[in-house]
């Protein structure tokens, strides 16, 4: 199976608008206070196994609708 070139350039140019509405209707279920999204670090690599990395699993534990690094 595969997509018409009108079938690819609608996923082509929807695509991210998709991605965002999906997003936004996952955020409008979520419970007041509940944190819930994606989390992107922008730090030094060498700060990952040192401060990051012990971190991380506590954190997705007490927050496990969060997508965190892997």
């Amino acid at each position: 199976m595969a997509l018409t070139d009108a079938g690819q350039r609608l996923l082509e140019d929807a695509g991210p608008a998709v991605d965002q509405a999906l997003e936004s209707l996952k955020a409008v279920k979520v419970r007041r206070g509940e944190v819930t999204g994606r989390v992107r670090l922008t730090v030094p690599s060498a700060a990952v196994p040192l401060a990051l990395a012990p971190l991380i699993p506590r954190f997705v534990e007490r927050h496990p609708k969060v997508e965190a690094p892997a």
